[in-house]
């Protein structure tokens, strides 16, 4: 899998700091969502799940992906739909909006929307 955003080194090592900041203090709203998004029919390598979409519409609007902060699998079992592996799981941020776990089954999936306030 080839990476589709740019990361600075100082990024994930922020991003981590924040949200156990945050955390500490309280200050960390998770929600758990599990809906589909639909991504711009323009991304065509996105829309095969080979990598996170940059845009994303849910609930009526558009967020942009301004990185990708961390990517892993989970412990499923192979299915006859999915043999090569269980889902991966992508950590975006979009700015002031939060950050979004997101997942590719089939269609993007939104598992998990964080905000740090």
């Amino acid at each position: 899998m080839t990476r589709a955003f740019p990361k600075s080194p100082s990024a994930p090592s922020r991003a981590v700091s924040a949200y156990r900041r945050a955390a500490r203090e309280g200050k960390r709203y998770s929600w758990l969502i599990d809906e589909a998004v639909e991504v711009h029919p323009d991304e065509a390598v996105s829309l095969r799940g080979e990598r996170p979409p940059r845009r994303f519409r849910w609930r009526g609007r558009w967020h942009r992906v301004q990185e990708v902060s961390s990517v892993w699998r989970d412990g499923r079992k192979r299915s006859a739909d999915w043999p090569a592996r269980g889902r991966t799981y992508f950590y975006a941020s979009a700015g002031p909006e939060g950050y979004f776990e997101m997942y590719f089954d089939k269609v993007w999936m939104l598992y998990r929307k964080v905000e740090i306030r």
